[in-house]
């Protein structure tokens, strides 16, 4: 198992579905737009200093806990416990994000082994991911 806690971080709310059209010639084309590009350096430099051994090739669980600070209109009552965040980003788009960069760096091989994903997003005193890449069998 690998497990990368990421404290005191703000994470991105940009995803892999921020997408721009780009003319290529006569053709158009879909490309990373640079708020896209960002998100993906951030999570890269986040996650490189984990990076210690060779891409995990079984099948895996992978699960994905992102917390962001309590917005400033949040009233202070409502700030003692971490709370399920229910706004955007989605948790699915969240995930392909970091799946990517974790195949991109090389803590897994594909991300087609991720054969089970658990992604929780919250609201919590101070921003947070946590990321636990668990190898299963092969049945």
């Amino acid at each position: 198992m690998i497990e990368i806690t990421i404290p005191n971080i703000v994470p991105p709310t940009t995803t892999h579905q921020s997408k721009k059209i780009v003319k290529a010639g006569k053709f158009t084309k879909l490309a990373d737009s640079d708020a896209l590009n960002k998100a993906k350096d951030f999570w890269t430099q986040l996650l490189i200093p984990f990076k210690t051994q060779s891409p995990i090739e079984c099948p895996v669980s992978l699960v994905i806990e992102i917390a962001w600070p309590y917005r400033a209109s949040e009233p202070k009552k409502n700030q003692t416990a971490r709370m399920k965040h229910t706004s955007k980003p989605d948790c699915s788009n969240m995930a392909k994000t970091i799946e990517d960069r974790l195949v991109e760096l090389g803590f897994i091989k594909d991300d087609a082994q991720v054969c089970e994903l658990i992604v929780r997003k919250f609201w919590d005193k101070t921003g947070y991911t946590n990321i636990r890449i668990i190898e299963r069998q092969s049945a």
